[in-house]
């Protein structure tokens, strides 16, 4: 039987495995073993945004990754919540956010401010993405009261191709 998280049992296998458990709102529950769990618990205590991009740009440290997004993950989602109106779309550009930082991590130079980058990308997004879904919805829109008021396109080639299909299928 495999122990609950919160069990006794649970934390002296992770002592014996020398397996350090973490909890992250991102990242749900995660364990690293041995030295890697203790170097990130040291990473996640001393080094400021700045470092931790640094590592990521210079070596692809996904560790130095992680913590800065579990940093920055609320900021990110706030920002784009309270741009968009809607959670589903506020996780979405919190994604494209991070996607972003990953991609152009190399390009910030070492004074920007990693949490006003961020914020700044997170409503550019959004507002990117509210812009997209409005638009979608006004073409949905148009598109129904198009069929409401002209009938499905294309339903007379349908009405008469039925009967041939429906005699097609009988064959098979």
């Amino acid at each position: 039987m495999i122990p609950a998280a919160g069990d006794k049992a649970w934390k002296a296998l992770l002592r014996r495995q020398g397996t350090q458990k973490f909890q992250s709102k991102i990242l749900g529950n995660f364990c690293l073993p041995g030295a890697a769990g203790r170097q990130y618990q040291e990473m996640r205590a001393m080094k400021s945004d700045a470092e931790l991009l640094r590592d990521y740009r210079r070596r692809g440290d996904e560790t130095a990754f992680r913590l800065l997004v579990e940093r920055h993950a609320g900021l990110v989602q706030a920002a784009a919540l309270r741009r968009t109106g809607d959670v589903e779309l506020a996780q979405e550009a919190a994604q494209q956010v991070f996607l972003l930082l990953a991609k152009n991590a190399g390009r910030l130079y070492a004074g920007t401010g990693l949490a006003g980058w961020l914020h700044r990308t997170a409503v550019l997004v959004s507002a990117s993405i509210k812009r997209r879904e409005e638009k979608r919805g006004r073409i949905m829109k148009r598109y129904e009261d198009h069929v409401l008021l002209t009938g499905m396109p294309g339903a007379e080639a349908w009405t008469e191709a039925l009967p041939w299909v429906d005699e097609g299928l009988t064959r098979l």
